[in-house]
């Protein structure tokens, strides 16, 4: 439902994208976004592990937001993700009005050693989206899990 429902929306997100942050458009329908700002410290509740966030995948019951760099989320990530983008962080707000409420956001990035996904989480909250998660060990876990990745098509 997750993955129909934001196919759905792409052609908007991305129409979106291009108007108000100038986003590079893959052939993908996917919003090309990354952000990074200071450390930042969650509730416990809020943290996630690699069986809860694939739980969540595989009952279509989250969106995952990959905080990594453009060029990393480009060479893989975890299917149906979008990736926010340091270039729009002004704008990031705008674009909370088109995740729907009723589902959990999953932020993840590299690893534990990448502060990024939980800057995004309180620039999110801030911006009133309140079911978010954080995976720390993010891309490299999902990886060595050998869970399904998505690489973006030149």
């Amino acid at each position: 439902m997750t993955r129909r429902l934001l196919f759905m929306l792409s052609p908007i997100l991305i129409m979106l994208s291009s108007l108000f942050f100038g986003a590079t458009i893959y052939s993908q329908p996917l919003l090309n976004h990354h952000f990074a700002f200071g450390s930042i410290s969650f509730p416990k509740e809020q943290i996630i592990s690699f069986e809860e966030a694939s739980d969540l995948f595989k009952t279509d019951k989250a969106i995952f937001i990959d905080s990594r760099t453009s060029s990393e989320f480009v060479k893989g990530h975890i299917p149906g993700a979008l990736n926010l983008c340091n270039d729009h962080k002004k704008n990031l707000k705008t674009i909370t009005h088109f995740l729907p409420e009723n589902y959990t956001i999953v932020l993840y990035c590299d690893d534990e050693n990448c502060n990024a996904n939980s800057q995004i989480a309180k620039v999110l909250f801030e911006a009133g989206v309140k079911n978010i998660k954080v995976f720390p060990k993010g891309w490299t876990e999902w990886k060595n899990q050998n869970m399904p990745i998505e690489q973006v098509k030149p």
